[in-house]
């Protein structure tokens, strides 16, 4: 909204303040109070100025619940995402959540902006009000109330009556007060905006003519060589962005070009140029976060990426992701058909999510559920829980792949040591009918037998030729099949096999667990 149009300045809101002055004879007091009832407007315009700090205190409150609303909804998709157990859902998750993040910091650099042309136009508002208040005060500073001498603001002619005025809070609201509004009046909305041009229908003030009482000391003149009265200076009465000019035999109202300064009409100017800068920072509506997000997330890279990894099964090139033209319909696919169905569905799962953390934790979570996720103490929880339980699920995977890997080495070894009835020492035949099969015996033990200082037994395995020698106690040495001690070094070498092993498949979860 315009503040004040310089149209309007120079003469709506002077013809407000000062009227058409009649001219008089030098020869003889002039006498020119101000009907309050014209006046009013002025008043009013003062009002609406000192609220402009409420009306910045609105727009910024608006903007810091949409920044605090996407920070929430930023904190569930992370939470969400760590709850996953599909790993592709993992990544859709994660990638919202990255999108959330991006809205969350653009508007907290939105909500800084706006706060800090909102304190200059608060200010500047608050300058230009007090050029109208100064004049109104100083008006009513010889206006006492009730039927006075030297009232210079009346509440009507004397035609019309008696002519009194009773006080400035009772006759020009607005003017009552020098304060700056920065709560929201009872039973009074919060202003959108301060519109003032409301001034051009304004009526010339009415001459008080016949005012009865003996004269306004402020706006009177006796001749034209003794120009008195209480409220000259230089000649001229600076009054709310104009003057009332004194010329050699009446009163009348100056014209702004024809100031000698123009720092009254300025301050009007600047506050009206303040708010055409706030005004133009818009706050986000907060109950359209979702839609933010949704909008966001049709051309998120991160999002179509996680989208064509868990429709592939697998890593596709940027290049390709970006050359493919249905992956945008492919994310709505998932994530929802429109902003609508994106709030109904995807992020109705997310917030009846339940998180529920062990007693010890001390979590409280209103009914469990990932949508009443409000507080930093909250999150900080949850992400420090989670942490701990993915990093005992890392392990408990790895452990579990090295062990199945291993008992997998083990018995397709022992399938080809022999059947049943010429299978291998460690090993032994297990299962039934068809599904018989050898496997490690968990419960074998070498036998024990005496060694010679050379640790090589020859009772056992001497005179075997290489191809009848079957025991895993024996080996071929020179030309003679003999008894190893050899097996501690086997199942060192197993060991250090499986460990490789097991570092690999630590390596293969590490990946797995890696969200893009």
């Amino acid at each position: 909204m315009a503040l004040l149009q310089s149209s309007g300045i120079r003469t709506a809101i002077l013809i407000a303040v000062c009227g058409a002055l009649s001219n008089r004879s030098a020869a003889h007091t002039s006498k020119h109070p101000l009907l309050a009832t014209e006046i009013k407007p002025l008043c009013g315009l003062s009002g609406q100025l000192k609220t402009t700090a409420l009306y910045v205190k609105q727009k910024l409150n608006q903007q810091a619940t949409y920044t605090d609303s996407i920070t929430q909804l930023a904190r569930k998709l992370v939470v969400y995402s760590k709850t996953r157990t599909d790993d592709d859902d993992a990544r859709i998750a994660l990638a919202l959540a990255t999108e959330a993040q991006k809205l969350q910091e653009a508007a907290t650099r939105k909500l800084l902006t706006m706060a800090s042309k909102g304190t200059v136009l608060a200010v500047q508002a608050g300058l230009a009000a007090g050029i109208i208040d100064d004049f109104i005060a100083l008006v009513a500073g010889v206006t006492p109330g009730g039927t006075t001498n030297n009232n210079c603001i009346i509440n009507k002619d004397a035609l019309s009556g008696t002519a009194t005025f009773t006080t400035i809070a009772e006759q020009l609201p607005g003017c009552e007060t020098t304060e700056i509004v920065t709560t929201e009046p009872p039973a009074k909305p919060i202003l959108r905006g301060q519109d003032f041009t409301g001034f051009n229908n304004i009526k010339t003030l009415g001459n008080a003519a016949t005012y009865s009482q003996t004269c306004c000391k402020l706006l009177q003149h006796a001749s034209d060589a003794d120009l008195t009265g209480a409220g000259y200076t230089g000649n001229k009465l600076l009054v709310a962005g104009g003057a009332i000019h004194v010329t050699s035999n009446n009163i009348q109202i100056a014209k702004l070009t024809d100031l000698s300064s123009s720092s009254e009409q300025s301050v009007f100017e600047h506050a009206q140029a303040r708010q055409q800068e706030f005004n133009a920072a818009k706050p986000e509506d907060p109950a359209t976060t979702h839609v933010a997000l949704y909008t966001a997330a049709l051309t998120s890279e991160a999002v179509k990426a996680a989208t064509d990894i868990k429709l592939q099964k697998k890593r596709r090139t940027n290049q390709e992701i970006n050359a493919d033209s249905a992956l945008e319909s492919k994310v709505k696919g998932i994530i929802g058909s429109d902003a609508d169905s994106f709030k109904n569905t995807y992020l109705d799962k997310v917030n009846k999510e339940t998180i529920k953390l062990p007693k010890e934790w001390e979590l409280e979570l209103s009914y469990n559920k990932l949508e009443n996720l409000e507080t930093d103490a909250q999150y900080e929880t949850i992400l420090l829980y989670l942490s701990k339980v993915s990093q005992n699920n890392r392990e408990q995977a790895c452990t579990a792949v090295r062990q199945e890997q291993k008992q997998q080495g083990t018995d397709e070894t022992c399938e080809k040591k022999g059947t049943e009835d010429n299978y291998k020492d460690g090993c032994k035949w297990d299962g039934e009918g068809d599904n018989k099969k050898c496997v490690k015996d968990l419960d074998y033990k070498p036998k024990q037998v005496e060694e010679k200082d050379d640790g090589i037994k020859e009772e056992k395995c001497a005179g075997k030729q290489q191809e009848d020698c079957k025991s895993m106690d024996c080996k071929w040495k020179g030309e003679n099949y003999k008894y190893s001690s050899f097996l501690v070094d086997k199942k060192m070498a197993l060991s250090m096999d499986t460990a490789f092993k097991g570092l690999v498949e630590f390596s293969n979860f590490k990946n797995l667990f890696s969200i893009l």
